[in-house]
């Protein structure tokens, strides 16, 4: 089954998603409702038994491999499989859009298999893309179904858990690309810097620089009705300060990015972050919430010193394979676009919340 019907049919009660890797892999990332078996014990007849014969069995593994030696051995008892395509490594590539805010319009743009998020910006027929995924070719579709052109694309940070697509997406489309200017790039793009403004359309986008998850973090607010805020804030938690091993000093711009500026914004305010942990449910599809609300986060509640001290001390794992995630994002090394499912297999791990 190929990964995108698969995204369609996750509802489906006559669906039963086996997967087949060993247990703590399992545990560590997988598709919601799936089951799991390990391969070597699939052999067993009393875990055959628990294989139900009346729904449609889908098997799943990293890329496909295991999950088909899986439906040889269900065959040999008689019952009927098929094999997820490309694996999870397919399956953390679907993206899922969804209308999230009107006028501007916002659509969200989903990697369901991370829980990544980016958004599409409309006014009138101008388009922004904050934080692109791959493959880029989405938003190309997204803009044509639309009737609007793609002018800037835009990312909140150097990201370190998926390969962002801005640079692609500017190749395809000729539309200039902008990067924060208070990162360290070895690639060449437009530069945005604290207080700039863009216009397009009839809407204005404003940048505030948000230090804490990355030193170059920005944060955009459009038409002072939402802001896109990158992995500063997210619906469950806040972001993590270690992924540039400078944790204590970065935990420290954090709070001062929260609480003095992001805060500060009023209450009704949209917040749209580039992350959702898998413990998160969406309202209609849409990933987002309130200034108003976020404020509720206990760990915000907290002093400066206490707030530090907390933030420094949780130990999340780190997403797999940042160091070159971020080397590929900020140019320093070349990217095969066939690399990035492998590059991406797994969950983001950017709140200190976890996944």
């Amino acid at each position: 089954m190929n990964p995108n019907d698969l995204s369609k049919k996750l509802r489906d009660s006559n669906l039963y998603m086996l997967d087949v890797r060993d247990s703590d892999e399992f545990s560590d990332y997988n598709i919601p409702g799936s089951k799991n078996i390990p391969l070597s014990d699939l052999f067993k007849l009393e875990n055959m038994s628990k294989i139900p014969q009346d729904k449609k069995i889908i098997t799943i593994c990293p890329h496909g491999n295991m999950a088909t030696i899986a439906t040889f051995a269900l065959a040999r008892n008689g019952i009927e499989s098929r094999v997820l395509e490309d694996g999870l490594a397919g399956w953390s590539q679907v993206l899922h859009s969804v209308n999230a805010g009107k006028n501007p319009t916002v659509i969200q743009v989903e990697k369901i298999g991370k829980g990544c998020l980016s958004h599409i910006v409309i006014s009138q027929k101008d388009a922004i893309v904050i934080d692109p995924l791959y493959p880029a070719e989405k938003y190309l579709e997204i803009a044509k179904r639309q009737g609007v052109k793609i002018t800037h694309i835009i990312d909140t940070h150097q990201h370190a858990d998926h390969v962002s697509a801005a640079q692609q997406l500017a190749n395809l489309t000729g539309s200039p690309m902008y990067e924060s200017k208070l990162e360290m790039w070895d690639r060449s793009a437009n530069f945005l810097d604290d207080g700039q403004e863009i216009m397009f359309g009839n809407s204005k986008l404003r940048v505030i620089h948000t230090p804490g998850h990355t030193p170059g973090s920005l944060s955009y607010v459009v038409d002072e009705k939402y802001v896109f805020i990158g992995d500063i804030l997210f619906i469950e938690s806040v972001g993590r300060p270690d992924l540039r091993d400078k944790a204590e000093e970065f935990a420290a711009q954090l709070y001062d990015s929260l609480h003095n500026k992001l805060l500060k914004l009023p209450s009704d305010t949209i917040v749209f972050p580039t992350h959702h942990g898998s413990s998160v449910t969406s309202t209609n599809g849409v990933f987002s919430t309130t200034i108003a609300k976020t404020k509720e986060h206990d760990i915000l509640n907290l002093s400066e010193a206490d707030f530090i001290k907390q933030v420094v001390g949780v130990t999340v794992p780190r997403p797999m394979n940042y160091q070159k995630i971020i080397q590929i994002n900020k140019g320093t090394i070349s990217l095969n676009p066939s690399d990035v499912p492998d590059l991406e297999l797994g969950p983001n791990r950017c709140s200190i919340a976890g996944v």
